[in-house]
């Protein structure tokens, strides 16, 4: 984990900016960023080493590689909001760390003005940039407002890539991890986010330090904004979404996983191991939210989410049945069933009942036990 609210998950990215021109022009007299080392010039199927930078200018092609991270309470994750991070940006910037590094979900191990280098050799030009002070006083959309107002640069497309279980690449849009919500009439209607990307460097240029990449606004602290408003306002409406990913890994148990369940909001896994013990998830944040005591050195078998997401049920090798509320990760009952293991345990639909099964062939339909049962 990075911070308390930024977790890092067990995924590693590849991220493409695409200069979308029609034809590559010569880097000669460009703008440039200080950096601490060039791109790697490099065909199609060579990825970056940590730490570098890819540049294919005959795909006209930036490759990036990024780690994904859970940015836990901020703008826009998971929900709808408004924000000017961007959702890929570097750890680094301006010579240190990135001021908005928690905000980002694929983060890069490379500076911002090497990012902007990069887009520079491959021939894409910012127009129109501004610090972050002076783009503040050009916000939001008035009478006056002018293109000027907009931050302006060659077109560019974002990709971000991974490989799948079959250990094949899959490529997506990176718009397409978002969803926007419009207001039409008195609806709020969700679409697909169609920013329109375009390659301003305000951020490298001015050095802003923010760590910005591409920013779901018309920002001046990144080098990549959706300039469709003018700088700053209005900002779209946005959701990034944390399970929209292929393939996870959560990383966390050391033995053997023997069950695992979802809650009835799919928003916790809970999983039994074979080192007894109970582990609850968060499955946005991807990493463990709790770990219960469980069956004390004996094999955990399985577990259960009551009706209503409140109560956790596990048994395992040492008889018990055990029951927590999840919200307050605390033991509500633990009862001896039987003198046997029990395998088996699933909370009745709409009922405050349980079955439990196991290794003597015995199933056990008992009322839902309170904090009154355990000793």
């Amino acid at each position: 984990m990075t911070s308390k609210t930024c977790a890092t998950l067990s995924m590693l990215v590849l991220i493409a900016i695409a200069v979308a021109l029609p034809f590559a022009i010569a880097a000669d007299d460009a703008p440039t960023a200080d950096a601490a080392s060039p791109g790697e010039v490099a065909p199609a199927d060579v990825l970056p080493e940590p730490g570098r930078i890819v540049v294919d200018r005959k795909g006209r092609e930036l490759r990036l590689s990024a780690k994904v991270q859970f940015p836990e309470g901020k703008p826009c994750i998971n929900e709808f909001g408004q924000r000017i991070q961007a959702f890929a940006g570097c750890a680094k910037a301006a010579g240190g760390d990135a001021k908005m590094a928690g905000y980002f979900v694929f983060l890069v191990d490379v500076e911002t003005e090497e990012v902007f280098n990069g887009l520079i050799e491959l021939g894409c030009r910012p127009r129109v940039h501004y610090s972050i002070h002076e783009g503040r006083k050009r916000s939001g959309l008035k009478p006056e407002t002018t293109a000027d107002d907009y931050l302006q640069g060659d077109p560019v497309v974002l990709s971000v890539l991974w490989k799948d279980k079959e250990d094949k690449w899959v490529e997506k849009p990176y718009q397409d991890f978002a969803t926007e919500q419009v207001q039409v009439g008195d609806k709020e209607i969700e679409k697909p986010w169609t920013p329109h990307f375009v390659f301003h460097g305000s951020g490298a240029i001015h050095k802003s330090g923010t760590g910005c990449i591409a920013c779901p606004c018309d920002c001046p602290g990144g080098i990549i904004a959706d300039n469709r408003y003018p700088i700053y306002d209005p900002k779209p409406m946005v959701r990034f979404d944390m399970a929209t990913y292929e393939h996870r890994v959560l990383e966390g148990p050391t033995s053997d996983v023997y069950r695992c369940s979802f809650s009835p909001d799919g928003k916790r896994i809970a999983t039994a191991s074979q080192d007894g013990s109970v582990r609850m998830w968060s499955v946005g944040a991807g990493r463990v939210e709790h770990t219960f005591e469980g069956t004390k050195n004996n094999p955990a078998y399985a577990v259960a989410f009551s009706g209503d997401g409140q109560t956790l049920a596990a048994v395992g090798d040492d008889h018990r049945l055990r029951c927590w509320n999840v919200e307050e990760f605390r033991l509500e009952s633990d009862r001896e069933m039987t003198s046997r293991a029990l395998y088996a345990v699933a909370f009745a639909p709409g009922q405050p009942h349980i079955l439990v099964a196991g290794e003597d062939g015995i199933v056990y339909l008992i009322a839902k036990v309170d904090a009154a049962s355990h000793p």
